[in-house]
């Protein structure tokens, strides 16, 4: 993931701070993020050069989500949702970090911030099961 990171870092101008954001504009972009999040998902598990042994997890965490069964009921606003991200994130995280950097530039429809983007939220996701980093 470090290389796949560094190649969509490249393109981020970090000469200045950022202007500070609200949240709701924050969570307006992340939405708009899902659609190439899922292209680029369904793009690597159908890739023969991804190894199968990291597009099992993927399908493991879809049927997670899909199930009616969840660690944290879905009726729950706001929390109920989150086991949910937590396994899409893990399971993706898997994916992206083990796959070729170019293999991910070659299936991303956005621009690259975007992608760091997602990266930095699949990354964050990962990290909240305790016992990793």
């Amino acid at each position: 993931m470090d290389d796949t990171r560094k190649l969509a870092s490249n393109a981020v101008d970090e000469s200045e701070p950022p202007e500070r954001r609200a949240l709701p504009d924050i969570a307006i972009e992340a939405l708009l993020l899902v659609p190439n999040t899922l292209k680029l998902m369904t793009r690597l598990v159908r890739d023969p050069r991804v190894s199968i042994r990291r597009k099992v997890p993927i399908a493991a965490a879809i049927l997670y989500v899909v199930s009616p069964i969840d660690l944290i009921p879905d009726v729950i606003l706001g929390l109920g949702v989150l086991d949910d991200l937590v396994v899409m994130s893990l399971a993706l995280n898997g994916l992206i970090a083990n796959t070729e950097p170019e293999i991910i530039l070659e299936h991303w429809d956005g621009s690259l911030d975007a992608l760091d983007l997602v990266m930095s939220f699949v990354e964050w996701g990962a990290t909240l099961v305790p016992g990793r980093k």
